[in-house]
């Protein structure tokens, strides 16, 4: 984070652009930190919506119902 939050710092100090478009260059490495945490905050939310009762008993249903179609 630390790391990062210099890197932005330092491309908007000195006002660095993307050769290409010319864009700031500082629009680039903002996003790395939120990039960082999606990951485990998705990983948590699956984690917490499976702990929760019922919350897989759906998708046991529906897998039974298409087992038992599925067996003559």
């Amino acid at each position: 984070m630390v790391l990062s939050a210099r890197v932005v710092w330092d491309d908007w100090r000195y006002e660095e652009t993307s050769p290409g478009i010319g864009v700031p260059q500082w629009w680039y490495p903002i996003w790395l930190p939120i990039r960082r945490l999606a990951p485990p905050a998705r990983a948590m939310g699956l984690f917490i919506r499976q702990g929760k009762p019922g919350a897989l008993e759906s998708e046991i249903i529906e897998s039974a119902e298409a087992t038992s179609k599925e067996q003559p």
